[in-house]
C-alpha cells in the first residue's frame, strides 16, 4: 500500500514534546533576530517610579548583551553532570483523555487510500494504435481482454511502464487515450487504480508540560530569561502551538528558587506549565471500496408488485385486474416481488 503522508487524515500520535521543543526555540531565536523586542518585554520596569531607578535601562542593556550572547539550549529533562547552563528543559508531566464518549469517532470518518495496482489483463498487443486522435484497437476474440468490460478511467501500461488513461470507450474493441501519445505499447496491460477505504477514528488528549529555565549565579537573569520566554510563547503561541495541533494552551508559573539538584553550584530555576489538548488519530480499518455494480432485473413468478417497463413502454398506466393489481403478462421485464 503506497501513503502519502501529506494527504492522509492519518496523523497518529501527536508528538507534543517535538512541538513544544521547536516551538520555545523557534520563539526565542526570533528573539535573537529581533533584539529590540526585548525592550518591549522589560518596557513595564522604565515605566514603573520604583524599578526604573534599579533596574533601569542600563540593567536591561547588560541582560540584552548577556542574552545575546548565551548559547542557550532546550532539551529534555536533564542529568546534571551533562548540563550547560543556562537551559531551557522539558518534560510531559501528565496526559489525560480530554472527552470520554461510547466511540472514537473522529470528525472525518473514511477516507480512500490508494494500492498496488495489479493488472486486469496483458501482455497483448493492440491492433492499432493512431497517436493523432489517440485511438486504439484492441485485440478481440480470444485474447486476455474477453472476459474484461473496459470502461473510461481504467488505464494502459505501455511496455516501458508508463500508464496512460483510457478517456473513452468508443465500441467494444475502441478506446481513446489522451491524442498526442507516442509510446510503445506491444506487450502492454489494462490496469484500474483499486482503491481502498480506510475508516478514521480519534481521541483528545489534555497534556501538561513542566518547562523548567535554568540560571547559574546572576538571580536577575533567571527573571528575565523567563519574562522573554513568557513573552515570545505569548506572542507566537497561535502560531507556534495552536496552528500545529497544541490547541486551548494555557501558562500556569511556579516558583523562583535555588535549585540544590546541582550541588554547591548556584543555580536558579522557575518552571512554566504549558496545557493544551492535542489529537490523536489512527486507522481503524481498511477494507476494499466498492467500484462496480451490475443490476440483473429477476424474471420470476407472478403475483409481482414492483414492474420495470422496458422503454418506451407505457410505465404510466400498467394493465391491472379486476382487483386493481398489477394484471398477469407474458412481458419478460415486468418484475412482481412475492
Amino acid at each position: 500500500m503506497d501513503i502519502n503522508p501529506v494527504t492522509t487524515n492519518i496523523v497518529g500520535i501527536f508528538q507534543s514534546d517535538l512541538i513544544i521543543q521547536s516551538a520555545i526555540v523557534e520563539s526565542l531565536k526570533r528573539i535573537y533576530d529581533s533584539p529590540d523586542e526585548i525592550d518591549y518585554v522589560f518596557n513595564s520596569l522604565i515605566k514603573d517610579k520604583l524599578t526604573s531607578q534599579q533596574y533601569g535601562q542600563k540593567q536591561i542593556d547588560s541582560f540584552k548583551t548577556w542574552f545575546l550572547n548565551s548559547d542557550i539550549p532546550c532539551s529534555p529533562a536533564f542529568r546534571v553532570d551533562e548540563t550547560k547552563l543556562p537551559i531551557i528543559t522539558f518534560s510531559l508531566m501528565n496526559s489525560d483523555e480530554a472527552y470520554q464518549f461510547l466511540g472514537d469517532i473522529h470528525y472525518i470518518t473514511h477516507e480512500d487510500t490508494d494500492a498496488d495496482w495489479p493488472p486486469l489483463a496483458g501482455p497483448f498487443n493492440p491492433v492499432a494504435y493512431f497517436p493523432s486522435s489517440g485511438i486504439m484497437q484492441l485485440p478481440f476474440p480470444n485474447t486476455p481482454l474477453d472476459d474484461i468490460t473496459i470502461t473510461p478511467g481504467m488505464f494502459i501500461l505501455s511496455n516501458a511502464g508508463t500508464r496512460y488513461l483510457i478517456v473513452d470507450v468508443l465500441d467494444t474493441d475502441i478506446i481513446s487515450l489522451t491524442p498526442g501519445i507516442i509510446a510503445d505499447f506491444t506487450g502492454c496491460f489494462l490496469e484500474r487504480k483499486p482503491k481502498l477505504v480506510t475508516s478514521i477514528e480519534s481521541t483528545r488528549m489534555k497534556e501538561t508540560y513542566s518547562i523548567g529555565i535554568h540560571v547559574q549565579g546572576e538571580a536577575f537573569y533567571l527573571i528575565a530569561l523567563h519574562a522573554i520566554l513568557s513573552y515570545s510563547l505569548n506572542k507566537y503561541k497561535e502560531e507556534l502551538l495552536e496552528a500545529r495541533g497544541f490547541e486551548i494552551s494555557t501558562v500556569t508559573n511556579t516558583e523562583f528558587r535555588r535549585n540544590n539538584d546541582f550541588g554547591q553550584e548556584l543555580v536558579f530555576s522557575r518552571w512554566l506549565n504549558i496545557s493544551g489538548v492535542v489529537e490523536h488519530v489512527w486507522a481503524k480499518r481498511v477494507f476494499k471500496k466498492i467500484q462496480e455494480v451490475n443490476v440483473q432485473p429477476i424474471i420470476s413468478e407472478p403475483d409481482y408488485g414492483i414492474i420495470i417497463s422496458a422503454v418506451d413502454d407505457d410505465q404510466n398506466n400498467p394493465p391491472v385486474d379486476e382487483a386493481g393489481l398489477p394484471a398477469q403478462t407474458d412481458d419478460p421485464f415486468t418484475v412482481r416481488p412475492q
